[in-house]
């Protein structure tokens, strides 16, 4: 799940306003700590 979610997240913040971006590390961050 994590790598997917990291193999995904250059296109996703491309892809993103500013406020997603935000959101989408700040979901990173706790898939991260979850680990």
């Amino acid at each position: 799940m994590l790598s997917k979610a990291l193999r995904d997240l250059p296109n996703r913040v491309q892809t993103s306003s500013k406020r997603e971006r935000q959101a989408i590390i700040q979901n990173v961050i706790d898939v991260l700590s979850n680990e």
